[in-house]
């Protein structure tokens, strides 16, 4: 019944980024200096992401959870968690695939957002560029609300993650302790 959240989060994301793109290819400062941003926030994120991916994987190894985010046999206190059927690492698997559907439609999202507010936005507005700003900044707020209300609704939809996270407990907070 819910499968079409999975397609309102994208269209939030989409707007999200979009409108955020807009708003740096309108900014002068920014376009100018675009090879020296660039080149410094991909170093900052490439560096960020290894060590985050590092620390999480330290962590999940160290506290015994397996790579679905479940304790390993053995593991629970409560109770032992079973393997994960066949059917459901084949969900999991089929559910990589949507990740690179995303990631394209960010990468894209941002360069025409860029372009628009480039060639668009800096023409039409002019020198009453705090009034875009004003505005995308409101399409920014309220995109990202609608991204985050949709993520929990899937969340509590799925209805296992108050389970698992009782059975890993507070070793959960690892993983952002660690990042």
């Amino acid at each position: 019944i819910f499968s079409w959240t999975g397609k309102v989060q994208l269209a939030a994301l989409i707007i999200l980024v979009l409108l955020m793109g807009m708003r740096m290819g309108a900014n002068r400062e920014v376009t100018d200096n675009i090879s020296s941003i660039g080149l410094s926030a991909f170093l900052m994120t490439a560096v960020i992401m290894v060590f985050s991916v590092f620390a999480i994987v330290l962590a999940r190894k160290l506290m015994g959870i397996d790579r679905y985010g479940r304790l390993k046999l053995g593991q629970s206190s409560d109770e032992e968690i079973a393997e994960v059927p066949e059917s459901q690492t084949e969900i999991i698997e089929e559910e990589k695939g949507g990740s690179n559907v995303m990631t394209v439609a960010i990468i894209v999202s941002v360069a025409i957002g860029m372009a628009i507010g480039y060639f668009w936005i800096r023409g039409s507005f002019g020198d009453k560029m705090d009034v875009f700003d004003h505005f995308a900044g409101i399409g920014i707020k309220i995109g990202l609300c609608l991204l985050l209300a949709f993520v929990g609704l899937d969340l509590g939809i799925d209805g296992t993650v108050i389970d698992n996270f009782k059975k890993v407990g507070f070793r959960i907070l690892a993983f952002p302790a660690a990042v």
